[in-house]
């Protein structure tokens, strides 16, 4: 498996061209036919990468199984969600990337910028404005993470599940396990893990398994890494099912060696239950600990809310850790600004923090995601009662931006 997390700000070749003559892109046409050239040679027929695409004001951010040259299957990354079978012509091929640069060099586009991966060839970054003078003229590409391989699409299938599973922060839980193997095969065991540790594993008569039975247990992150290194390493065969809310392996069944009958395990996993107020808690102090050692206490913030069924939009700017103004969108679209007088209390991003642990401590129901680079909550939604039907509370945070 060739699997590549690319270094964005360091670039294996680099072109920019600002409104430059035809020799220029003479230069730039040379490095094209070679990379496309080094692409090609490699024979990818199968790959996955994580990318994303502007073109005009059209947007995408996903991570896309190419099969036979098109694309088979796509994950939106924004929605969470998988992209439409009927959609998936909208999806990128690195060939597009080379595409959109051919064309950049064929109409000597005012700018272009290019960098192509040293080790395959594809582009890794593009950016082109054919006409500084036409709106919607220009065009992006970024490739965030590439791999190829035996086991594609497994790869892009684990891939999805982690991103889906490593938030969560779960590491208390209970399941059923089970594996079938010419070693010694358990039956359905009821295991309970705390702490990614394994603290009880009982039969199915209550009782508890010998330490030799207990060394087979594998945890939710056991069984990632065993469908990561049979990836790695090739195996034979591989197949393996995710759980579609939490990522985690169903069942897991690889033949090491076509060759040998005694080298087949299966694995599965079914009951799989946790506290998600633990997990939430889990949540919450992983990523404060992001936030906070960003050290950042100058910014601004959009946030849509819907509060007691009032759905409200606003903006707050925060220096220095103190919320210092802030507008809100009214019924006409326009912006106003909070009269200072009255609304006192611009919301903080610790805040947010508090909002969230009042909530675990107390409400019904909570529902939050994180920004995945900042620690910051980007979306919370709190039912304090269920017995309540108009006490439910959300929040949206978008377009953070912070100062220095």
């Amino acid at each position: 498996m060739k699997k590549v997390l690319l270094p964005i700000l360091i670039p294996a070749f680099l072109a920019v061209l600002t409104a430059c003559s035809g020799d220029d892109y003479g230069a730039v046409q040379s490095d094209l036919n070679r990379n496309l050239a080094l692409w090609e040679s490699q024979g990818f027929d199968q790959y996955s990468m994580q990318y994303a695409k502007v073109d005009g004001q059209v947007s995408l951010y996903e991570t896309a199984l190419v099969q036979g040259g098109v694309v088979t299957s796509a994950y939106d990354e924004v929605e969470k969600s998988f992209v439409p079978d009927g959609q998936l012509q909208n999806s990128a091929l690195v060939h597009d990337m080379f595409d959109v640069v051919q064309e950049a060099i064929d109409r000597e586009a005012d700018h272009l910028l290019v960098i192509f991966n040293e080790d395959y060839g594809y582009p890794e970054k593009v950016f082109v404005n054919f006409d500084y003078g036409e709106d919607f003229d220009e065009v992006s590409y970024q490739i965030y993470e590439f791999a190829s391989g035996v086991h594609i699409e497994a790869q892009y299938k684990l891939d999805i599940a982690l991103e889906k599973w490593q938030p969560e922060y779960i590491e208390d839980y209970s399941y059923k396990f089970s594996l079938s193997c010419f070693c010694l095969p358990l039956g359905v065991v009821d295991v309970v893990v705390e702490q990614e540790a394994i603290v009880s594993a009982t039969n199915s008569e209550d009782a508890e398994l010998s330490p030799e039975e207990i060394a087979q247990i594998l945890t939710i992150q056991d069984l990632f890494n065993i469908v990561q290194n049979s990836i790695d390493n090739e195996v034979a065969e591989l197949n393996v099912e995710f759980d579609p809310e939490f990522g985690i392996p169903l069942s897991v069944s690889l033949d090491n060696d076509a060759l040998t009958t005694d080298d087949e395990y299966s694995y599965s996993v079914s009951d799989f239950q946790f506290d998600p107020l633990i997990a939430n808690q889990n949540k919450l102090i992983a990523n404060e600990s992001v936030w906070m050692s960003q050290d950042i206490s100058t910014y601004q913030y959009g946030v849509s809310s819907n509060t007691l069924q009032e759905d409200i939009r606003y903006y707050i700017y925060v220096e220095d850790g103190v919320g210092e103004n802030g507008a809100y969108r009214d019924q006409n679209n326009e912006l106003v600004e909070f009269d200072p007088v009255i609304f006192l209390d611009y919301i903080t991003v610790e805040d947010y923090f508090s909002l969230v642990q009042n909530a675990i401590d107390s409400a019904a129901d909570i529902s939050v995601t994180y920004s995945k680079s900042g620690g910051y909550p980007v979306d919370i939604q709190i039912d304090y009662s269920v017995d309540v039907a108009d006490d439910d509370v959300e929040f949206s945070i978008r377009k953070f931006k912070y100062y220095k």
